[in-house]
């Protein structure tokens, strides 16, 4: 077997990386959120870094699972970020009951299956949006925080400490 790899050719020297430059913003709350997951790997994981950005974390394995978890809870649920497929009650299922209780909930459709129009088409009414699964934690904040902003009229905190890296599966 013979691999050739082709690497295009540059003439110019890269620019050096600039000292003290100011890292990117990183978007910040105080919202609850409703995170819903059955790997509990990333969902602990986006727990954590919802957490870490001052949000307060409501967490679930599945949509009915969910349910009561939002039942039980006492102040407002403001976005609910949701895979689409669960064993139980699937994401899309779970925005609809829910939005039926809480009129301005946001909905964030995360998930690794892209075949499905339907999520999509979901996803593009006002106030709801679909992340395809990887996704870094600073994608994810950026679009928990600009669904918030548009739903809620609120405006997060934000500061310039540098977004996380790690990819979600």
């Amino acid at each position: 077997t013979v691999f050739e790899i082709y690497l295009p050719c540059v003439d110019e020297p890269l620019e050096a990386v600039k000292l003290g430059a100011s890292p990117p913003e990183r978007a910040e709350g105080f919202e609850t959120v409703l995170l819903v997951d059955d790997d509990v790997g990333i969902r602990d994981l986006l727990r954590r870094a919802l957490k870490e950005r001052g949000y307060r974390v409501l967490t679930a394995p599945d949509g009915l699972e969910a349910m009561a978890v939002a039942e039980a809870h006492a102040g407002s649920i403001h976005i609910l970020i949701t895979d689409l497929v669960m064993p139980r009650m699937g994401g899309a299922e779970l925005a609809a009951q829910l939005s039926a209780a809480h009129r301005d909930l946001a909905v964030l459709y995360i998930s690794g299956y892209t075949d499905r129009r339907e999520w999509k088409l979901e996803a593009s009414q006002v106030g709801r949006a679909y992340l395809q699964k990887p996704f870094t934690p600073s994608v994810l904040m950026r679009k928990v925080r600009e669904l918030l902003d548009a739903t809620t009229g609120a405006r997060g905190r934000y500061d310039s400490v540098a977004p996380a890296t790690a990819h979600l599966g």
